[in-house]
């Protein structure tokens, strides 16, 4: 039942990475690649570890297991930093893989050196192997490298929820409940009693949630629904509401158009009242017939034109999408004519007045 266990979560994981290759799309970070790619890597290490023959295959899988705790959270950090849109200095990105490489190349010398393990033995029971080790001096540094990914997550996620409001609150919610049970099976694990590891079933529900967030990104991402080119230098502004209108994000131009949007919170309905009911008054709009038509929307010093369209992903309708155009000189221009239009027709009719006077 162990073994089977190990091998259950070792296909799931899998599959899971498989899930991610089909949503894989390049405007993915790197971070969510390297994740799929090791987690069932590292689960099949722990089955490897269960069904080992003897102490040179146990050793063997058991630093595959430790590119865990050395490189697999620091690839889900680093996508905490990502999605909350905090920019750190190369030269600190750089320092944590030096230190995770340093701890991982201490514990590739176990079976050679004391140094990571002292003594490595095994032990069979039911068949399930099960190691038997004493630490070395540098076994020291592994669980402080955990316990700082963990801690610079965990407040990188509190101060997304708190400081970044374009960060997507719902993918950060989901992140915490992610580390906090990592944490627990990290460290209380092996409380939860009998010769089971828990940590590739932590592993199996991260790789659950993060598909999830992954499944959201895109809708996020205002380039790779209209195009980097139109978003980056155009002159029209895309606002972005998930199926509940929750709001998704802006670009520039649209913060530029409505600079209130700038304040607005991802993944939350418009807190700002006026807002909120002139955008659901656009959708409504659009889903009574689903026509994209013109709309326009003066502002007193200037008259936007909006139009409203469904947001896809891929084939799958995931919300809307608001196009905003600064329409203000048209609509000036086409009040001149008007006026114009207008006086030429009164000066008309009073030379007509006039001479049906004499």
């Amino acid at each position: 039942m162990v073994i089977g266990y190990y091998l259950a979560v070792t296909v799931l994981t899998l599959l899971l990475s498989g899930i991610y290759l089909i949503k894989w799309n390049k405007h993915f970070d790197v971070y969510y690649s390297a994740i799929y790619m090791l987690i069932p890597f590292l689960n099949a290490g722990y089955y490897f570890i269960a069904t080992a023959r003897d102490v040179g295959e146990a050793i063997t899988a058991t630093k595959i297991t430790y590119l865990g705790g050395c490189y697999l959270l620091l690839f889900i950090m680093m996508s905490i930093f990502s999605l909350c849109k905090l920019h750190i200095p190369r030269w600190l990105s750089f320092g944590f893989a030096a230190l995770s490489t340093f701890v991982y190349c201490s514990a590739l010398t176990i079976g050679h050196a004391d140094i990571f393990y002292k003594e490595v033995s095994i032990e069979t029971s039911n068949g399930i192997t099960t190691i038997n080790k004493s630490y070395g001096p540098l076994h020291g540094l592994f669980y402080p490298l955990i316990m700082l990914y963990f801690a610079i997550s965990i407040a990188t996620i509190i101060w997304g929820l708190k400081k970044r409001k374009e960060a997507p609150a719902n993918s950060l919610i989901l992140l915490l409940i992610t580390e906090f049970v990592s944490v627990f099976v990290f460290f209380f694990g092996k409380n939860l009693g009998g010769n089971i590891q828990w940590i590739p079933a932590a592993y199996f529900f991260d790789g659950i949630c993060y598909l999830f967030i992954i499944d959201r990104l895109s809708l996020y991402d205002i380039g790779s629904a209209v195009g980097e080119t139109l978003v980056e230098h155009g002159e029209n502004g895309f606002v972005s509401f998930d199926l509940n209108l929750n709001f998704l994000g802006a670009n520039g131009t649209a913060k530029e158009l409505l600079p209130r949007l700038s304040d607005m919170r991802v993944d939350r309905r418009l807190s700002d009242e006026k807002l909120s009911k002139i955008f659901t008054e656009w959708i409504d709009d659009f889903k009574r017939d689903e026509l994209s038509r013109e709309i326009l929307y003066d502002m007193g010093a200037s008259v936007l034109k909006i139009q409203v369209r469904y947001l896809y992903d891929g084939s799958r309708k995931r919300g809307y999408q608001l196009t905003l155009t600064d329409d203000t000189a048209h609509q000036q221009y086409l009040k001149t004519i008007s006026d114009y239009n207008q006086n030429l027709r009164r000066e008309i009719e009073l030379k007509d007045k006039l001479l049906g006077a004499v």
